[in-house]
């Protein structure tokens, strides 16, 4: 059977009276492709099936019954463990936090057991509800997971001959790579330098006692003026003591500098880059007056070598740090704000 046109769809629709009939309806079998002569449209039928599609009103939907709306806080105990975990990664002794990923590991396989085997659906014949003992075994293995990466990281810090060395404030001969831009240091140190300055790095070598000794560490150089341009990728040669880390540090040691760094090897132009760019910035934003000049590159940088001692001071005491943190968060904050202004 072809397809019908639009023309006998609307015949079949529609109820045919011919002249000289009794009133009962055409056959719609027998519906001309043309309007027959003498057609004439019933007057009992609706206006609103004679309307155009857009035009006709619209019933109301019956409506439905709501079902009522709960808040999903699955991903809370998650975060609240791992965070808890990378925090106890720089406090505690790795045996410690070896001992409680295995705790977390063991609850966490308890809490699958109960996933796969409920307990309530062997007395009521129903499946029991999944939701809270899977949630709590994810979490409870993401932390474990956390505390494993810590205790890995943790165990440079306190084991090996570095950890030694710091612990003894042992002076040492190291070669170092600088990993990070040197960061100006407010507070003036015990060697009485007023120019100080803190540049991270990563240990290749240390010699000390007549002992050379490779090893893998990050350190947190302290010197004078002269390491202000140490950049990224360099290659130092340097001298010092090493002392052990602040509580919650990461670093495994913290070297106080005794000479210049000697440079052993410059980095390449991918990483020379984004240090002349800072510079750049920097020293454009110098342009501005009051405390724009420093709070501008801490903000897009992370350069706070120029901000002032007192909104530093200020910064802190108002808990506002973060902004001189570059960072997705501070970025979208400051792309929503900037929205929001011109809206």
């Amino acid at each position: 059977m072809g397809k019908r046109s639009r023309w006998q769809q609307y015949v079949d629709a529609a109820v045919v009276r011919l002249p000289g009939s009794a009133g009962s309806p055409a056959p719609a079998q027998a519906a001309p492709d043309h309007p027959p002569a003498g057609w004439q449209q019933r007057p009992g039928t609706r206006l609103r099936d004679r309307l155009p599609p857009f035009a006709r009103p619209e019933r109301p939907a019956p409506a439905r019954e709501e079902t009522p709306r709960r808040t999903d806080i699955r991903l809370v105990p998650a975060a609240v463990l791992v965070w808890a975990m990378a925090a106890a990664g720089h406090q505690l002794h790795p045996a410690a936090l070896a001992a409680l990923c295995l705790a977390l590991v063991a609850a966490g396989g308890v809490q699958l057991l109960r996933v796969v085997f409920p307990a309530g659906a062997r007395r009521t014949g129903k499946p029991a509800r999944r939701s809270f003992h899977a949630t709590m075994a994810v979490a409870l293995l993401l932390a474990a997971a956390a505390g494993g990466h810590g205790a890995a990281d943790s165990s440079r810090r306190h084991d090996g001959a570095v950890a030694a060395a710091a612990a003894a404030h042992t002076a040492v001969a190291v070669e170092v790579d600088i990993t990070g831009a040197p960061r100006r240091l407010k507070a003036p140190g015990r060697s009485g330098l007023a120019d100080r300055w803190a540049v991270p790095a990563t240990l290749v070598e240390m010699t000390f006692d007549s002992r050379r000794v490779q090893a893998q560490a990050r350190l947190l150089v302290l010197g004078g003026a002269d390491w202000e341009h140490a950049a990224p990728g360099q290659r130092i040669r340097a001298t010092g003591k090493l002392k052990p880390p602040e509580p919650g540090q990461p670093e495994a040691a913290v070297l106080s500098a005794s000479s210049a760094p000697h440079r052993l090897s410059v980095p390449g132009p991918w990483l020379r880059g984004p240090g002349e760019l800072r510079d750049r910035f920097s020293a454009a934003a110098g342009r501005f007056d009051g405390d724009a000049r420093g709070l501008l590159p801490g903000m897009v940088t992370g350069d706070t070598s120029t901000l002032d001692a007192g909104l530093d001071a200020a910064m802190k005491s108002v808990g506002m740090t973060h902004l001189t943190a570059v960072s997705g968060v501070t970025v979208c904050k400051g792309g929503g704000y900037e929205k929001f202004d011109r809206t």
